[in-house]
């Protein structure tokens, strides 16, 4: 097969540091290209070429740049990882077939949900969990919008475990936030129950924008008087990345907490399986797919309300779950996604794929 994948063009594929969905873009492309296919990459600009062949965009451009290559290449699928309407819009015009995959959490009120509804034949949706799933046929129903007529199909994530080690981990010296420093995170929520925990607590993560950036004011005001509580901003590069997560406790998510953002959900946290496959555990929020990742006294522990966590540290902190916690990441190995993508990516263009469609 002849494959464009189009990566998210907020980071470099692969991504230095942080990006979820450009890692995940490069690992598949690699993968896909490793069982014989020819995979084009349209990225940021700055990309580093893969096993496969990058056609570099920015926000700005690439429309042109998608149209010009589809313009002088045959390719026979489109696999899009990004939400740009006006690149919709151009594979609607040009009837490619195209098959979307959605990375992030889906609102009652999302873009996609219209991008549904309005889908040509030529359209496929995939999601990358079950939950996610959930919430997207949530949305729809909300949105008294039908099903696409070639459905929904959860086709999983998966990262490249090979990738994720430390040649010294060192002791564990801290529980862990790592991530982008957004309300929807429940980052504060986080930081205002270690205020009265006999714990360290490290947060490690961007703003990337206004509104972000508010949010980490609102944070280092309130974590100003509480030694144990540091804010570090971003990690360098990968390595540091890795180490920083290896040496935690255990790694904390709450996404969805604050009231204010009850909306949202995780729609996978490649993070987990990052800590998991590094052998830390997870204490996340119940919510989302976190409920379904993390195993209660298996690779973490689930929460309901903060009031929880100083009995779920004390347990991380009697409990060696390392060894658990790897054993569970051996499930998302890329190659298994890489898999499944073959074969729907193939389907879709023979016509003949079997749709699981979940309402």
């Amino acid at each position: 097969m002849r494959i464009l994948e189009i990566s998210s063009l907020q980071e470099t594929t692969p991504p230095s540091g942080y990006g979820g969905t450009e890692r995940f873009v490069h690992y598949l492309s690699d993968a896909l290209v490793s069982f014989g296919n020819e995979v084009f990459v349209v990225c940021k600009e700055g990309s580093l070429e893969g096993n496969y062949k990058i056609i570099p965009a920015s926000v700005d451009t690439l429309v042109s740049v998608v149209d010009e290559f589809l313009t002088q290449n045959k390719v026979d699928v489109v696999h899009v990882h990004i939400q740009n309407q006006s690149l919709i819009d151009l594979l609607k015009r040009i009837q490619i077939k195209t098959v979307i995959t959605l990375h992030n959490n889906i609102r009652k009120s999302s873009g996609w949900i219209d991008i549904m509804r309005d889908a040509p034949g030529s359209f496929y949706f995939a999601t990358i969990s079950e939950s996610q799933n959930d919430r997207v046929n949530e949305a729809l129903a909300y949105r008294a919008i039908e099903t696409p007529d070639n459905g929904i199909i959860n086709l999983g994530f998966g990262t490249k475990l090979e990738d994720l080690s430390t040649k010294e981990p060192g002791s564990k010296e801290h529980f862990l936030y790592l991530g982008v420093i957004a309300r929807y995170k429940g980052v504060l929520d986080i930081v205002k129950e270690f205020s009265i925990l006999n714990e360290h607590l490290l947060i490690v993560g961007p703003c990337n924008n206004d509104a972000e950036q508010s949010y980490l004011d609102e944070i280092l005001n309130y974590s100003s008087s509480f030694s144990n509580i540091t804010y570090q901003g971003s990690t360098k590069n990968e390595s540091e990345r890795n180490q920083i997560i290896a040496r935690s406790k255990a790694l904390l998510m709450a996404t969805g907490y604050d009231p204010v953002e009850e909306d949202c959900h995780e729609a996978f946290g490649l993070v987990m399986l990052e800590a998991n496959a590094l052998g830390v555990p997870v204490l996340g929020f119940s919510k989302g797919n976190i409920r379904d990742f993390v195993i209660d006294g298996v690779n973490g522990y689930k929460f309901n309300t903060m009031t929880e966590l100083s009995r779920l540290i004390e347990a991380v902190n009697k409990k060696d779950l390392s060894s658990p916690c790897m054993t569970h990441a051996k499930k998302f190995g890329i190659e298994g996604v890489a898999c499944r993508y073959e074969e729907f990516l193939s389907g879709v263009i023979s016509r003949q794929h079997k749709l699981a469609v979940e309402r």
